[in-house]
């Protein structure tokens, strides 16, 4: 096979723009409209619709925790990684068209269609991930990661603004439909121009018992990674507390604030610009001090997030409220303070979203040992979606006996304790590790 040239400016563009279309997905589906829509309306009631999209999200991350890291063996071993991103993307497309045709007592039949749908954007998720180190140098990688983030963010305002047009115009059963157009259109650049760089099977695949064989390596060699093991456990942590706030932030809104889902859409526009301005501020910070210091500030950033959110849920909403100036209460004044207090939280955690995913996926690109980005990024696709399963496993079962503004109180624990694990990760070391080094030759 002709080696590709190396990579130029329109192959790390396509490469942005495919976290332009998936947000779409990510955003309108899972975070903002559908799974309002299958709480609300599908679901027989509010609290079977909670618990069955819990368990929605904890199944299809389960089912990526096992399916990831065998392909990401696969794509080691040979298979390359463009062709399974063209299935993935195509999959998640047309499985998301479907969700627009179910309605009231279709619960079980939107679950599998969403789970599914769920499952190819995880698989697509961790193999575009993977395309990373070939495309940047070390010292460049935070930059090209959190270009991706920040372009991500604006095709998830994109989608969001699309949607609003609809639900503003009666024709909210059509954002499915809107959504895969809108990621299939968009992710077009990406399946044309991004090109595989590592080693192609040029006859027949390789073996289930390869990709095993890939994995068991990869674990009888974690000790001389533990700085690359510990990232993973903080950013299973970390990912934990994040995806419940993405798959129940309009949840939570709906039900402890009484938001109308016009202002709910509103307000997820505004996150993804301040989610987009926090991957480009971070990504250049990074670069200078480090992919962990950017990790650990972050961190922090979810943790005030999210006390100022949960906060909003609660009594002392009411003396916040008699404290805010009579131009600014309106008829309600705990109503206005549990919006305001919730609007700054919401912001932080938009700014801290996409900083600390863009800065989690350049660290991993930077620690992993080179010609084995596809497999270290399987088991990043693992921690990340066991986080995710765990964390929506746990909330299914409180949401059995709180409600959720109670629930989501979970999440603060997630995010201490992957700043916890963040303070004891060398990251020199850890490239030094993966014989990764700095353009003087040094390890950095």
């Amino acid at each position: 096979m002709t080696p590709h040239p190396p990579p130029g400016p329109r192959e790390r563009t396509a490469w942005c723009l495919f976290d332009f279309a998936n947000s779409s997905f990510t955003t309108v589906i899972i975070t903002v409209v559908f799974g309002r829509v299958f709480v609300g309306t599908i679901a027989e009631s509010p609290e079977q619709g909670n618990s069955l999209w819990a368990l929605s999200l904890a199944v299809a991350n389960f089912a990526s925790l096992l399916v990831g890291p065998i392909l990401g063996g696969w794509v080691d071993a040979g298979m390359g990684k463009r062709r399974p991103l063209i299935v993935a993307w195509a999959a998640c497309c047309a499985l998301t068209a479907m969700l627009g045709l179910f309605g009231r007592g279709d619960a079980l039949a939107a679950l599998v269609v969403v789970t599914a749908a769920n499952i190819a954007f995880c698989l697509g998720e961790n193999l575009i991930a993977s395309f990373l180190p070939e495309l940047a140098p070390p010292e460049e990688i935070g930059r090209l990661s959190a270009r991706g983030w920040a372009t991500g963010y604006f095709g998830g305002l994109l989608s969001l603004v699309l949607a609003l047009v609809l639900v503003e115009h009666g024709e909210g059963d059509r954002v499915p439909l809107a959504t895969a157009i809108f990621f299939f259109v968009a992710g077009l650049p990406t399946v044309v121009w991004l090109k595989d760089r590592g080693k192609v099977a040029s006859g027949t695949l390789p073996s289930v018992a390869d990709a095993f064989a890939v994995l068991r390596t990869t674990w009888a060699e974690r000790a001389r990674y533990p700085d690359l093991g510990r990232l993973l456990v903080a950013l299973f942590l970390v990912q934990g507390g994040v995806s419940l706030v993405i798959g129940f932030s309009a949840i939570f809104a709906t039900e402890a604030l009484g938001l109308p889902e016009s202002e709910t859409i509103l307000l997820f526009i505004v996150i993804q610009l301040a989610a987009a301005l926090g991957a480009v501020l971070f990504g250049r910070w990074q670069d200078r001090r480090g992919s962990r210091w950017a990790l650990l500030a972050t961190t922090v950033l979810w943790i005030v997030a999210t006390v100022l959110s949960l906060a909003s849920g609660t009594p002392l909403m009411e003396t916040f409220g008699g404290a805010l100036p009579e131009t600014l209460i309106g008829a309600d004044p705990t109503a206005t303070a549990r919006r305001a207090v919730f609007w700054v939280g919401a912001l932080l955690a938009g700014a801290a979203m996409g900083s600390s995913q863009s800065a989690g996926r350049a660290m991993v690109a930077l620690l992993a040992p080179p010609g084995r980005e596809a497999e270290w990024f399987g088991l990043w696709g693992l921690s990340t979606k066991a986080a995710a399963c765990v964390s929506a496993a746990l909330f299914a079962v409180l949401t059995r006996w709180l409600p959720v503004r109670d629930a989501m109180g979970i999440t603060l624990i997630f995010f201490v304790a992957g700043w916890v694990v963040l303070r004891g990760l060398d990251e020199a070391r850890g490239r030094a590790a993966a014989g990764r080094v700095a353009q003087n030759g040094a390890p950095s």
